[in-house]
């Protein structure tokens, strides 16, 4: 089974977007926006949509830079993940249901507070650079420590 989701990587000059996931998975943890693709949905309308959801804010300006498949050890369901990198938007950020988001300097982004494959493309999206990669865990921890993280390959994509 696969499952189509877009992680939204909102970049407002030297800070990062991330919310404090309220429900579901990674409850208690931090993320950056996303969800499920519906229907027909183009990446960008997805993480439209998504942010406005989850953070309360209209994205102006999207651009796909990245892609990952994403699964784990024993289950037979693939993450394809699209990763779109936001750069303007209109609105103030607004807590929701599903999120308490907040803006976070780029240099101090709490990793561990993360998925921890996040450290590896986060940089990545935000210097705009396109990458694919594939991404296998050990288990369903999708925190710290690394060593969860069975296989991990990401590329820079040559455009």
């Amino acid at each position: 089974m696969v499952k189509n989701i877009v992680l939204c990587v909102v970049r407002q000059g030297d800070q990062i977007l991330l919310g404090l996931k309220k429900r579901r998975i990674g409850e208690g943890f931090l993320t950056v926006p996303g969800g499920k693709r519906e229907g027909e949905e183009s990446p960008e309308e997805t993480a439209r949509r998504e942010l406005r959801e989850e953070c309360g804010i209209e994205a102006l300006e999207c651009k796909n830079v990245g892609s990952l498949r994403v699964s784990f050890v024993g289950d037979p369901t693939v993450w394809e993940e699209t990763i779109m990198l936001v750069s303007s938007f209109s609105g103030e950020i607004a807590e929701t249901e599903e999120l308490r988001s907040e803006w976070f300097p780029i240099e101090r982004i709490p990793y561990e507070k993360l998925w921890v494959d996040n450290e590896i493309w986060i940089p990545m999206a935000l210097d705009g650079k396109k990458f694919e990669g594939t991404i296998l865990f050990s288990g369903k921890k999708l925190f710290h420590p690394r060593d969860e993280m069975v296989e991990t390959k990401i590329v820079d994509k040559l455009f």
